[in-house]
């Protein structure tokens, strides 16, 4: 009950100093807020006559009840965690130099908590000397003034006016797909840990001063006053310039491509959806005749085996048969073996062009069949019946082309929010997995709650075809005062486009508001065809495999856009493969936060199809950190 009722009481003192303004600050704010009002709580024991007299007797009951004062001041603050950000800042001269700062403010905070804890359990009570010589070294330290003087102030010319939140804005967007937060979380992360930092050193003060109002009888509630204006000032001056910073600052998360590219690992991909394949234009009409050409069999099947020739040598496409095109009439044929994916390892054709390039070199006669195919003359009926180079679209067991449709909910009911997104392949379909996690108040997620939550298996699914292979690129955002608590693929006409679900949220109570009734699903629905600004193709810069090519890849796409899942190159790996591939690197967060929407985008390079990946946008959180004057 009391709990509650310091709660409750701290709630209202923030929304009187707020006035107008935002009243769900963030967690670091509230601690701020917290603390200030814990330290008039203080000041009302130390004015207290009957508290000083008492103290003054220097017994180990009264020192241990000044203690359990002081202490009291430090439960705002230990409800607050925040990262260390010491890789992802350890490039920046000035973040260094708050960092040696930061650490003697720590290594004091730790002293003086290490005494007093101390004080309660020993047996004898420290001389009021010795309170003295503690609260006059830490009144003497100047560490919370310099680190105040560093994040708004260049230390040289080059930096020019930037505050250190600019310069972590710089460094950190340079890289920012190695980092696991975004950039506008890093930037509030920063700013919480030098807020907690100086209010450990306005605690260990406000401490001090106490102490030497009750042994020294000064003026030293004074000192506090100042104190408190001074904490308010920079805390005001600190949050205006990391909120100008945040304003510019990404949201979103993605994983850079790994060190080494593994299958169901960090990548998984679609199977024989077009598929390079050569068969004869006599079996590719009914009247098995040849008095055409390749590029006539634009969208055909196969209808026969003539006289068992390479077609009875090769699994025939049980599908369509599309954009067949003549290379050379003669070839050896590297077959793949019976049940693999790939159908030819490479063609070698007898004048010059080679079909899979990338294969041929760690290709031996163990792992494939070697066949030798001609084209012949039909002299009766002076044709010449020629093998063409196709692409099959062949559904079977070998195909991996599906997708779920299925929706992947958090457990709002149990105010549970997405915190993490995945992608997974189960019994050859593609699912998006969600992790969840409980909402606490201010944004924070319960670590120990995470969870990948198991996939919905359903049969509702989108089979993908040579008419049916299209996905949108889309950053899809929730409203202002909405989380993340779902996700879907729909179709919309040919197209797979994905949805998200939001929540409306009561952010300083860390509860979902009524999540059953008013959670919505958002999405893009434009398409290529619209009379106004149609959805733009993203046509891929390269169909190399990416395992098979150097260098990393890089976003290359843009909101309202889509792609086509296709072959991979005919000449580098004889169209075998299916491109791009899909990354299913786990998106998440650390530490794990509340997500403001999900996004779908491609990556590639000039020398690689690249991969359809997802990306996360957290919470919006700046709209929490108060730049306006608290008191």
């Amino acid at each position: 009950m009391a709990a509650r009722a310091l709660l409750l009481l701290v709630l209202v003192f923030a929304l009187k100093t707020l006035g107008s303004g935002l009243e769900e600050p963030s967690a670091v704010d509230v601690a701020r807020i917290k603390t200030i009002y814990l330290s008039q709580r203080l000041w009302k024991n130390v004015s207290n006559p009957h508290f000083t007299t008492m103290v003054r007797q220097e017994t180990l009951e009264s020192m241990i009840n000044l203690i359990n004062v002081l202490e009291s001041l430090q439960d705002a603050i230990n409800e607050v965690k925040v990262p260390s950000m010491e890789e992802k800042l350890h490039l920046i001269y000035r973040w260094e130099r708050i960092q040696a700062h930061s650490y003697g403010v720590h290594s004091l905070f730790e002293t003086f908590t290490s005494f007093m804890k101390g004080q309660q359990e020993s047996q004898k009570p420290a001389s009021k000397r010795f309170w003295l010589d503690v609260a006059e070294t830490i009144l003497q330290d100047q560490s919370s003034e310099k680190i105040h003087t560093l994040i708004l102030n260049p230390v040289d010319k080059k930096e020019k006016n930037r505050t250190i939140f600019d310069a972590a804005l710089e460094e950190h967007a340079s890289n920012s797909c190695d980092n696991k937060q975004s950039t506008q979380l890093m930037l509030y992360n920063m700013y919480a840990g030098m807020q907690l930092t100086q209010l450990k050193s306005y605690i260990m003060g406000q401490s001090a001063c106490a102490v030497l109002q009750i042994f020294e009888n000064g003026d030293y509630e004074e000192k506090a006053r100042q104190m408190n204006e001074v904490l308010v000032k920079k805390a005001q001056q600190q949050a205006s310039a990391v909120l100008k910073t945040m304003r510019k600052a990404s949201r979103t998360m993605m994983r850079c491509d790994p060190r080494h590219y593994k299958e169901h690992e960090t990548y998984e991909q679609f199977t024989r959806l077009l598929q390079g394949y050569i068969e004869n234009e006599v079996d590719m009409n009914p009247k098995q005749t040849c008095r055409g050409s390749c590029k006539s069999y634009e969208y055909t099947e196969n209808f026969g085996c003539f006289e068992d020739k390479f077609c009875s040598q090769q699994p025939k496409c049980e599908g369509r048969i599309i954009d067949c095109q003549f290379i050379e009439s003669d070839m050896k044929v590297c077959q793949s073996h019976p049940g693999e994916i790939r159908r030819y390892e490479y063609v070698e054709y007898k004048k010059s062009a080679l079909l899979g390039t990338d294969r041929i070199t760690h290709t031996t006669e163990a792992n494939c069949t070697l066949v030798t195919v001609n084209s012949w003359w039909r002299f009766f009926l002076p044709a010449h019946c020629s093998y063409c180079f196709c692409l099959c679209d062949e559904p079977g067991p070998l195909s991996d082309r599906f997708v779920s449709l299925s929706p992947e909910i958090a457990d709002v009911t149990n105010n549970k929010v997405i915190t993490g997104l995945r992608f997974v392949k189960k019994n050859r379909v593609i699912y998006l997995q969600i992790q969840e996690g409980s909402l606490l108040p201010h944004g924070v997620i319960n670590a120990s709650s995470l969870h990948w939550k198991p996939v919905n298996e359903s049969q509702n699914e989108y089979k993908m075809s040579w008419e049916k292979r299209d996905i949108d690129l889309d950053n899809l955002e929730a409203p202002e005062g909405h989380v993340l608590t779902g996700i879907r693929f729909q179709e919309v006409g040919t197209h797979l486009n994905m949805e998200i679900m939001v929540s409306p949220l009561i952010y300083h109570k860390g509860i979902l508001k009524r999540p059953t009734e008013l959670s919505y699903w958002i999405g893009n629905s434009n398409t290529d065809s619209a009379l106004e600004n149609p959805r733009s193709e993203l046509i891929l810069s390269s169909k190399n495999v990416p395992q098979e090519t150097n260098g990393p890849c890089k976003l290359d796409s843009q909101h309202d856009s889509f792609l086509k899942f296709t072959h991979s190159d005919i000449v580098t790996d004889a169209a075998q493969t299916t491109v791009p591939y899909l990354d299913i690197q786990p998106v998440t967060l650390d530490p794990p936060t509340l997500l403001g929407g999900a996004g779908l985008y491609h990556k590639g390079s000039d020398s690689s199809s690249g991969f359809v990946a997802l990306k996360v946008f957290n919470y919006d959180i700046s709209k929490h950190v108060i730049a306006n004057e608290i008191r």
